[in-house]
């Protein structure tokens, strides 16, 4: 779905959010999982009737950083879907701690 009217302007009728904090991560040795929020956090209350996005970051291949967005997952899968390449042979370095949290692509 195209959002925009060109490049920079939005789209009559379109209204997009965008992350305004992240909330929390997790981490395993192949992908960094991060939690965002369209509105800052700052009570309790501050979670009700927000969107939540999910962003999902990986390293397939060296030097390379994938990036999958996810907002409503679920339902049908209508694609479209497209064949990534992968290295079977690479082994991303992810480490999680202190900020800042980092992904190296092998670079």
């Amino acid at each position: 779905m195209k959002i925009t009217d060109g490049v920079w302007l939005v789209r009559e009728g379109m209204d997009p959010q965008y992350a305004a904090e992240v909330y929390d991560v997790q981490a395993t040795p192949e992908e960094i999982t991060a939690y965002a929020p369209v509105r800052r956090i700052e009570h309790r209350g501050s979670t009700l009737n927000v969107a939540l996005l999910t962003v999902r970051l990986t390293a397939p291949l060296a030097g390379v950083i994938g990036v999958e967005v996810t907002h409503h997952a679920g339902g049908v899968d209508r694609g479209p879907r497209f064949m990534l390449s992968r290295d079977s042979a690479h082994r991303p370095q992810t480490r999680i701690g202190k900020p800042p949290r980092r992904s190296a692509a092998g670079r």
